[in-house]
């Protein structure tokens, strides 16, 4: 697992590339927890990414208007909240923060 500073270099790099992304927020806390949040190119649309290296617990979450549509995290192994029914758990490999937003890309283009 990737300390908070690679970690969050990969996921800066994978936000730069991107076209939807607009702002970037991130706090760190006892240098073992990073929250990001990443405001997209539509109101009241984005992505919250919370990473724990002590645990190594990652969870990224698509949200609009308040309410998670897509996500991804890796507690009790790594799994999807689909975009059709974001209350489910469908079992996946790993899943990097760049393939996460690629995914959030697609989705994007239908909101």
């Amino acid at each position: 697992m990737p300390d908070i500073s690679t970690f969050l270099r990969d996921l800066l790099d994978a936000c730069e590339e991107s076209k939807i992304v607009s702002e970037i927020k991130t706090q760190v806390f006892d240098n073992v927890i990073l929250k990001v949040r990443i405001f997209l190119k539509k109101k009241n649309v984005f992505i919250d990414v919370f990473f724990n290296s002590d645990t190594d617990r990652i969870a990224y979450a698509l949200i609009m208007d308040n309410k998670r549509i897509y996500g991804a995290d890796n507690t009790g192994g790594w799994h999807v909240h689909p975009f059709d029914n974001p209350k489910e758990h469908v079992k996946e490999e790993e899943i990097p923060f760049a393939d996460f937003l690629k995914e959030v890309e697609d989705i994007f283009t239908k909101l």
